[in-house]
């Protein structure tokens, strides 16, 4: 197997793993704090003042930005940072480039400029182009990227192998990411995939608005809770501290929020019990457990007859997020990482921690030249077209995922009186039970009149979406003379892949 290393580019924190071909170390970082497996995911800009990063952007008295890098990448727009405006692409590439060097500290001889990185099920097609250009800015290229959850199951299974359907509850500060998988014959297959951008992070920011709205009812600043905690040092201050009380809760019945000059107007001292975490956190806990029950049940199984299920995620290890799923899959709840012996060499430090389970999934992922395959046959049909509801397969289940290359297909259009024409993109897992599929998107393609055709291309692309081209024309053989037309282009992120998994 080759070497290769994993990236788990976090909103809350950053993992490097490692795989020299035959063990696999979850990279420590050497910081002001000690050594830590986890790196922040911060950058703080501060006019006259260096560029700090991870636990250096945190010092409450720096610009930091906390847990913004990746989902800011979902817009082309620059930020404001101090001293001005800038790039998010550059912003996260500066963080890539410390990251390079402190892994440089611990690996002088293997440069980390290849690396597998992993991505959110719904993570927008367009910020995982600009992740990937971050990346390449920092020096370092994208081999693969996988989903986070597949990621997370891939190392799971590594180290307690399982047959039939799986389930894994992915919940960081960012995001919740589910996927069940059924395993067979030495293929794991998704079935389900879902998505929440809701994680820690949001919660952190509820129990500093909680403290500061009651500051403010006995404290008259002429300022709102939104403006303290987004403009303020205090406010920033705050919100990591928050994050602080938050993990203590776990431990301990009562924490304290407290600021002992907040706003130069009076001392913020706001307690926080686990009641209250629990009360305050209950809407996205049952949120988050009826998306699990939801994608258990659309793979055709129950919480019963589940496998196993995998936590993965920092916020998976709040005592009020994991009890109610260890009392519904008790004896299948896998909350630790336990890699088998042969992957595991001297530098024992964090490989059992679950949270790490990504970035070592996807080293282990790129290592093992892991090529995906479609888990169903991905296949289109044109709504109301010649032949009614006929399906096209453009890809079939268990064929290699064509990274790049273009398939092209013509569809006739009976009809184009309405001037527009829907192609619907279709999942079929069982040819006799679902002939022309279930459609997964709808992608309508303006027509005109005298228009019979529809030239449509399909591209997988690396970063795992699929982009189809579409365009009316009125000829077979359209006049090469022409004016090209505006064409209908659309990118269809977290279609369901498989992955052979190690012998």
């Amino acid at each position: 197997m080759n070497p290769s290393f994993g990236i788990d580019f976090g909103t809350t924190n950053t993992r490097v793993a490692y795989f020299d071909g035959r063990t696999v170390q979850v990279i420590g970082f050497d910081t002001s704090r000690g050594t830590l497996f986890q790196l922040p995911t911060a950058v703080a800009h501060e006019h006259g003042l260096p560029v700090a990063f991870g636990v250096d952007a945190e010092n409450p008295v720096r610009g930091a930005t906390y847990g913004g890098l990746k989902w800011s990448l979902q817009s082309p727009e620059f930020v404001e940072v101090e001293g001005g405006t800038r790039d998010p692409i550059d912003i996260a590439a500066d963080f890539l480039r410390h990251l390079r060097s402190l892994v440089a500290v611990r690996l002088p001889a293997v440069p980390l400029d290849r690396a597998a990185v992993t991505i959110p099920v719904h993570y927008p097609a367009a910020a995982r182009g600009r992740l990937e250009e971050a990346f390449h800015r920092a020096g370092i290229a994208v081999t693969h990227f996988f989903y986070e959850p597949v990621a997370a199951l891939y190392a799971g299974l590594a180290g307690e192998p399982a047959s039939g359907v799986m389930g894994v509850f992915d919940w960081g500060g960012g995001s919740l990411d589910i996927a069940t998988v059924r395993v067979r014959d030495g293929i794991a297959m998704t079935l389900e995939l879902d998505g929440w951008h809701r994680g820690g992070t949001d919660f952190d920011r509820q129990l500093a608005e909680q403290a500061v709205n009651a500051f403010l009812a006995d404290h008259a600043t002429g300022l709102t809770t939104r403006r303290i905690l987004d403009t303020t040092t205090y406010g920033r201050r705050l919100i990591g501290r928050a994050r602080n009380v938050k993990e203590s809760l776990r431990d301990s019945p009562t924490e304290a929020l407290v600021d002992a000059d907040f706003l130069r107007v009076a001392p913020l001292n706001h307690r926080v019990s686990q009641a209250d975490l629990a009360e305050m956190i209950r809407p996205d806990v049952t949120g988050a457990v009826a998306r699990l029950d939801h994608a258990i049940e659309a793979s055709g199984v129950t919480r019963n007859t589940l496998a196993r299920l995998f936590l993965s995620g920092g916020t998976c290890q709040l005592r009020d997020v994991q009890s109610p799923l260890a009392r519904q899959y008790t004896g299948r709840l896998v909350d630790r990482l336990r890699l088998p012996d042969h992957l595991v060499g001297p530098l024992r430090g964090g490989l059992d921690d679950l949270g790490n389970a990504t970035a070592i999934g996807a080293a282990l992922l790129a290592a093992n030249a892991t090529r995906p395959v479609f888990a169903a046959t991905v296949g289109v049909r044109l709504a109301g077209g010649r032949g009614g509801d006929g399906f096209y397969p453009l890809f079939r289940a268990g064929d290699p995922v064509p990274f790049g290359k273009t398939r092209r297909e013509g569809f006739f259009v009976s009809d184009a009186s309405g001037g527009v024409a829907r192609l619907l993109l279709c999942e079929q897992h069982d040819a006799a039970l679902e002939p022309v599929g279930r459609a997964i998107r709808l992608i309508p393609v303006p027509v005109e009149r005298d228009e019979l055709w529809i030239d449509a291309e399909f591209t997988f692309e690396r970063h795992l979406t699929l982009r189809v081209k579409a365009i009316g024309r009125r000829h077979v053989n359209p006049d090469p003379t022409a004016a090209p037309q505006p064409a209908t282009v659309q990118e269809i992120p977290s279609l369901k892949l498989g992955f052979p998994l190690p012998a």
